[in-house]
């Protein structure tokens, strides 16, 4: 017989409930153990997930992508980028294009098409800012390194969204245009230029219109279902015009973040909501895990480890040399950027719903098994950087 959604819905949270009990017995990611949770009461253990609500999960993806990106927009703010320095703003680009070029080459050389390679190569570019944060927080670590890579892991997701949105757009363009190559990769770019630019300005104009609102309120009132209203609208909106969901709403809190007179709390009102529908997020993309997926991947999921790895450390490196950064941002930025989460899922579950079939199965569980690797060892190898630095047990 088969659960019902209300029950199912209520195992999800009863997981993640225990995932978040047993974050300090194992030392796990919070993340982690919610895909573990998920694996173990979805189809292939327990079976305690409706299918009526695995078939529907890329409502609660898009739901959840869309807050992501919200809040990444709030790091692209004037003051900020102009507070982290032109040596951040470096580093970042070149570990972003580095990752992105080795990753896809060694995709492809595995034998893989051009369009996967390019769509694992992006995915690669994202770091996890939450993982970084939480070792930064726990160990006290204080300096010149720290402060640079707090900066670098600012801008890594936005840059991260924009790179996945151009590729992911292009492709999609390509597969659906007619004719010659030429012709379809020119097609797959005025794709990719009409999506992106359709997905800001729609964005910057709810944006407007949302601080007009929100300017206007009663402070005694919450801004809570005014916000959540526009990022559903602008969800909604890019998904009827085929735009990125994850550049409209960035630009919509791009938008809001340069306004002056917002006040903060109508950000922070989004934190509460928004906590069970990433749990619904990390529980579902372990639910939706095969084991018979992982069969095949194993080399490939080596190869992306460690052409990440590599594109992280060199591109860090000469992106610091170019710089003319301190020597331990060099040496050991590259491996304080290893871990990879949500957004890097995000952007999986993104493919495996735009492409479905054997390309997008196979991006999917190499990203998330994967990502299940970098969170658990990036946090560690992020801790070991900021202590070789120096910027671990200054004392002050």
């Amino acid at each position: 017989m088969e659960i019902n959604v209300i029950i199912s819905l209520a195992a999800m949270y009863f997981a993640g409930a225990v995932g978040i009990f047993l974050v300090k017995a194992t030392n796990l990611p919070r993340i982690t153990l919610y895909i573990i949770m998920g694996l173990f009461i979805g189809p292939e253990i327990l079976n305690f997930i409706s299918p009526k609500i695995i078939v529907s999960s890329s409502l609660i993806t898009n739901i959840a992508l869309s807050f992501i990106a919200f809040e990444l927009g709030q790091s692209f703010s004037v003051d900020k980028l102009r507070s982290v320095g032109k040596s951040m703003i470096v580093i970042t680009v070149f570990q972003m294009v580095v990752t992105l070029l080795l990753v896809t080459g060694a995709i492809y050389f595995m034998g893989k098409s051009m369009a996967e390679a390019f769509l694992v190569g992006a995915i690669a570019t994202a770091t996890a800012p939450a993982a970084v944060v939480m070792v930064i927080k726990e160990y006290k670590a204080r300096g010149k390194f720290t402060d640079t890579l707090l900066g670098v892991v600012t801008l890594d997701d936005g840059g991260g969204i924009i790179i996945f949105a151009v590729i992911l757009s292009i492709i999609k363009g390509i597969n659906s245009a007619t004719g010659s190559v030429g012709m379809a990769v020119l097609g797959g770019i005025g794709v990719a230029f009409t999506e992106i630019a359709g997905a800001i300005f729609l964005g910057i104009f709810l944006g407007w219109v949302l601080y007009n609102v929100l300017d206007r309120m009663d402070k005694s009132m919450t801004p809570l279902i005014v916000i959540l209203a526009f990022i559903l609208l602008n969800t909604g909106i890019s998904l009827h015009f085929h735009f990125s969901i994850l550049m409209a709403n960035m630009s919509m809190g791009m938008f809001m973040e340069n306004r002056k007179k917002i006040e903060e709390r109508f950000f922070s009102s989004l934190v509460d909501f928004e906590s069970p529908f990433y749990l619904l997020f990390f529980i579902l993309a372990g639910a939706e895990l095969r084991f018979s997926a992982f069969r095949g991947i194993a080399l490939i999921g080596a190869v992306y480890i460690i052409a990440r790895f590599a594109g992280k450390i060199i591109g860090t490196y000469m992106g610091a040399a170019s710089s003319n950064a301190d020597k331990p941002v060099r040496r050991y930025m590259g491996l304080a950027l290893a871990p990879q989460a949500g957004v890097a899922l995000g952007f999986a579950l993104i493919v495996k719903s735009t492409f479905p079939g054997a390309m997008g199965n196979e991006i999917f569980s190499v990203i998330l098994a994967s990502t299940i690797i970098f969170e658990i060892g990036g946090p560690v190898l992020t801790q070991y950087a900021l202590k070789k630095s120096g910027d671990i047990g200054r004392g002050h």
